[in-house]
């Protein structure tokens, strides 16, 4: 493992991100950070191999997520759904911060599944589990059962949006993290609720929360 991935030198960089760097947090996401260098030479789940890119390149999104959902009309115990969980990002860092409800990752690949389960028993979050399971077939046994789904990189808008309908709650959010601004042409029967860009890497970045336009109609 890195020698210089210790809790002081992650301090240090969290900090310079502007980021939230508390000992929970810290402790938290050194050990998700040495767990995921560790399995990654084996199961290939990230291409970064150095933990201060992966912090600034991937774990950063968590901490701008767990801000927009602050500020989502959410139940007091959401649930909420994250598709193609992988590698544990962003929801591993996010629930480091956000540990409101119940938190299911969603991942049909058995070895990724394997390492996220590995994880939590050694990282504890609260009221998080691992779904081995083909979305389609998780969603036709739970319609309608998110008030909020999630996705990194999983698939692409036209595709997410049609994976993640079944799962939602009337009023419910679908939440994208982009490289692109929203456009109502990008996200066709869609609204945008909220909106937050941010810069990863001088890169601009955005997240959308969107509701289906048929939930929102008046």
């Amino acid at each position: 493992m890195p020698p210089d991935l210790s809790a002081e030198n992650l301090h240090t960089l969290l900090t310079e991100l502007h980021l939230p760097a508390s000992d929970h947090v810290v402790e938290g996401l050194a050990s998700y950070l040495h767990q995921l260098l560790h399995w990654n030479r084996a199961i290939n789940l990230t291409g970064l191999k150095d933990w201060q890119m992966i912090v600034r390149k991937l774990v950063l999104d968590s901490f701008y997520l767990a801000d927009l959902f602050s500020e989502l009309a959410l139940p007091e115990a959401p649930c909420i759904c994250d598709l193609g969980a992988g590698a544990g990002l962003p929801g591993i860092p996010l629930r480091l911060l956000f540990t409101h409800g119940d938190y299911q990752m969603i991942e049909i690949k058995e070895k990724r599944a394997v390492f996220l389960r590995n994880l939590l028993a050694r990282l504890p979050l609260p009221r998080t589990q691992i779904v081995q399971a083909d979305i389609a077939d998780y969603a036709a046994k739970h319609p309608g059962c998110a008030d909020l789904v999630l996705s990194r990189a999983f698939l692409p808008f036209p595709a997410l949006a049609l994976a993640a309908k079944p799962l939602l709650k009337a009023h419910a959010y679908l939440v994208v993290l982009s490289s692109h601004p929203f456009t109502a042409e990008a996200a066709p029967g869609w609204k945008a609720h909220k909106l937050l860009s941010y810069h990863a890497e001088n890169k601009e970045r955005w997240l959308w929360a969107l509701t289906a336009e048929e939930a929102v109609q008046v």
